[in-house]
């Protein structure tokens, strides 16, 4: 007889069942979810087929054998344990798929940034070839979600390499070396959120991380609150809720505090990071706390850091609709995605990057709307041209169970040649 999945998975960790309970249960009470009854004869009824754990349970299981919270939501119970689960790593939590460094090592490096930014020397206005690149990165800023960020990023990773070799030139005790190093800083930051919309997360980390480096050297807090919570979506879209948050966190102690907006962003987040966790309430109190934190309008004396000015209605709703698809309600989801997806351009600053594609494309492929979701893909390809690699394999996978449809077919062959 075939053993189910997750008796498998537990054999893997050399756990008995007992001991299996008690860890889920702990497991899922880290995750604020509280404890569940730790006996043996519930995880006899799971293995058996007969019942079916409820989500937040399923997120600490996931948690527990390295399968991310994302994955849980896409393939349902019990098809997401047979993700496999690489030997020897099984119930290591802290180690990251897709990213350098996490737990005790992010942690880490969080601190020694947040000890160099909490000197927040006076901000320095670039000069020269930086004041130059500065403009350039600032109109690149603004192309970000109406362009492939495929194509935008070697032009960003240019001036990212003038600015390295004038850093190397240049005194670090000037004023002139600060001001290129903010430009550098700011150019690695959209170089990274560049990278992380194509799909490729590791890529994105490393500019991240290089980009926080050296904000937190020239002390710019609130620019390195920012960074952090930019890393911490980076985190949040492989699957890692806990270091999300810890990420999150840390952005909300820098000295002087973020903005209006920049707290938004890090409510919605944090949100996020809840709803992998599978804790529902937390969610919606993060959304709730983040919807207060949107300006009403654009209007204000001080100015708009551009990582964060898109942030307005339309961008919270669309966070909403991520938070609700990861809680598995597609049809609050879609909801949220409605504004952004029955008009054609958008009126607000927000417009439709294609990152969303494949959330986009889950949410109504869960809904039963598979002509939508083909649709979407389409309009996608339309509006941004040939898709990254990653992003085309990810969307691949995600019609692969309905590749005997013939608009799924065509599709699928269209997503071939990206």
């Amino acid at each position: 007889m075939t053993r189910h999945p997750l008796a498998v998975l537990r054999a893997d960790i050399g756990l008995s069942q007992s001991a299996y309970a008690r860890l889920v249960s702990d497991t899922r009470a880290e995750h604020g979810n509280g404890r569940m009854a730790a006996r043996r004869e519930k995880v006899a009824r799971w293995e058996s087929g007969k019942v079916t754990p409820d989500l937040a349970t399923q997120q600490a299981m996931a948690d527990i054998h390295r399968v991310p919270a994302a994955t849980v939501l896409r393939l349902g119970w019990p098809r997401w344990l047979h993700v496999p689960a690489r030997k020897g790593l099984a119930g290591t939590r802290q180690s990251l798929q897709g990213t350098a460094i996490g737990g005790s090592q992010l942690a880490a490096l969080v601190h020694r940034l947040l000890e160099q930014a909490g000197r927040a020397l006076p901000p320095v206005l670039p000069t020269g070839l930086a004041a130059r690149i500065d403009r350039r990165v600032a109109a690149a800023e603004a192309l970000r979600l109406d362009v492939n960020p495929g194509a935008l990023l070697p032009a960003v990773e240019g001036d990212l390499s003038l600015l390295k070799a004038t850093l190397s030139r240049l005194d670090p005790s000037t004023a002139e070396h600060a001001g290129t190093a903010n430009v550098f800083a700011r150019a690695a930051d959209l170089c990274g959120r560049l990278a992380a919309a194509t799909g490729d997360h590791a890529t994105a980390e490393t500019y991240l991380r290089v980009a926080a480096r050296v904000t937190a050297s020239v002390g710019s807090p609130n620019s390195l609150a920012i960074q952090l919570s930019n890393l911490a979506a980076c985190h949040l879209r492989i699957g890692s809720p806990h270091d999300t948050r810890f990420l999150l966190q840390a952005a909300r102690e820098l000295g002087t505090g973020p903005s209006s907006r920049a707290e938004a962003v890090i409510g919605l987040r944090e949100a996020r990071a809840h709803a992998l966790l599978g804790n529902r309430p937390a969610a919606l109190r993060a959304l709730e706390k983040a919807a207060t934190a949107v300006p009403a309008s654009s209007t204000g004396i001080q100015p708009v850091p551009a990582a964060v000015r898109e942030v307005d209605e339309d961008w919270l709703g669309v966070s909403a609709a991520l938070t609700w698809h990861l809680l598995g309600e597609p049809r609050e989801a879609r909801r949220g995605f409605a504004p952004i997806v029955e008009r054609g351009i958008p009126t607000s600053p927000f417009r439709a990057p294609i990152w969303l594609l494949q959330p986009l494309v889950q949410v109504h492929l869960q809904a039963g709307n598979l002509q939508t979701a083909v649709h979407q893909v389409c309009r996608g390809r339309a509006v941004f041209g040939p898709l990254s690699e990653q992003l085309a394999t990810q969307l691949r996978s995600e019609f692969w169970s309905y590749r005997y449809e013939p608009s799924v077919r065509a599709l699928l062959a269209v997503l071939r040649d990206r």
